[in-house]
């Protein structure tokens, strides 16, 4: 094999869209893309099945090595025209990837090229992907992932930066939709949250709304998206109503957390799409998956403290679901009802 191989999944409008970016990139020829669907898939993935290989894009290089997702970040940027990462990133990254690594390590690496951050306003110079994540591995702390992980945050693929960390640079880089792309590709969990708050809104298509809640692994990158990007979108509403029904965890989350989101930050549109969704809370409350249960209930809490119209249409589906034969239906009931019948949510409500 002469040359290196991407892999990735033929479904994905945005797996196809940011495999065609990358062989553009690549002018010397040094790589070639294969569908994880094809046959030959199997042949160079040896020892994966198919569920294996659909979790993530892989890179398989000339000497037959196979590096997936974030550990396949570095090398596959040091085939590229000027892509190489700084000194030292690379063993970062692959590191970072592993759930055993050690953090003494990661820190090590992270401190040797600790820097400023730019100074300035507008557009971070730099903004190139590996700029950006040798930043981020600057700012690393890995002492920090024992913690993210007793919340239930995953970090196979997670470097240890603080979201302040995260917002001061989303804030100097601006927004940039082909680099939001290239920073979700990466699969580094810090990068994908910066990706989030970095897109731009107007040309998030319903194709990588779809793609990116595939890859959720946490809840806390469910919410971060959801809640930086997706409610914002014009697509928000439909997605949400899609995702509702999904069988995957955090998909389905991402339905909740949406409309959530949408309720504090949308401004700009009227009752009618809450009150649409609320038959979609009731038909999902006997979901007894925490992360799903929380989420429906955040949504019809969230419904509920828009204004007093809302209040009323949320508490009558909030006793509505009580009437549900189902522990999470009555916890979510309880807890909502307990919140927007409060005095302190009365009292707001009929000020504004």
């Amino acid at each position: 094999m002469d040359r290196a191989v991407v892999l990735y999944d033929e479904d994905c409008d945005f797996c196809r869209w940011a495999t065609a970016k990358l062989l553009a990139w690549d002018r010397g020829g040094r790589l070639r893309a294969v569908a994880l669907q094809h046959p030959e898939a199997e042949r160079l993935l040896p020892g994966m099945d198919r569920e294996q290989r659909m979790t993530s894009w892989h890179l398989v290089t000339p000497d037959g090595r196979v590096r997936s997702a974030g550990r396949a970040v570095a090398p596959l940027l040091r085939l590229l025209p000027g892509g190489a990462p700084r000194p030292g990133t690379e063993e970062t990254l692959e590191h970072a990837s592993e759930p055993s690594a050690a953090p003494s390590t990661l820190r090590r690496n992270a401190m040797s090229r600790r820097r400023p951050a730019p100074d300035g306003t507008g557009t971070m110079g730099g903004d190139r992907v590996p700029e950006v994540l040798t930043q981020l591995e600057a700012l690393a702390d890995p002492t920090r992932l024992a913690g993210m992980a007793r919340y239930g945050i995953s970090t196979t693929h997670a470097l240890g930066v603080s979201m302040p960390e995260l917002r001061r640079m989303a804030r100097r880089m601006g927004n940039d939709h082909d680099r939001a792309l290239a920073l979700w590709a990466t699969g580094v969990h810090e990068a994908r949250i910066l990706a989030s708050m970095t897109d731009d809104v107007e040309r998030v298509a319903p194709s990588q709304m779809d793609a990116w809640t595939r890859d959720f692994d946490s809840w806390d990158l469910c919410d971060q998206v959801c809640g930086n990007l997706f409610d914002r979108t014009a697509h928000a509403f439909r997605k949400a109503k899609a995702w509702s029904g999904h069988g995957r965890e955090f998909v389905r989350r991402a339905a909740f957390a949406t409309v959530a989101g949408a309720a504090v930050h949308r401004k700009d549109v009227g009752d009618e799409p809450f009150e649409a969704f609320l038959p979609v809370i009731v038909t999902t409350a006997t979901d007894e998956r925490n992360y799903v249960k929380k989420a429906v209930n955040w949504a019809l809490r969230q419904i509920g403290k828009r204004n007093p119209r809302l209040n009323r249409r949320a508490i009558a589906t909030a006793r509505e679901i009580s009437r549900l034969d189902s522990r999470a239906a009555r916890w979510i009931a309880a807890d909502a009802l307990r919140e927007l019948t409060s005095p302190a949510v009365q009292d707001r409500l009929h000020r504004t």
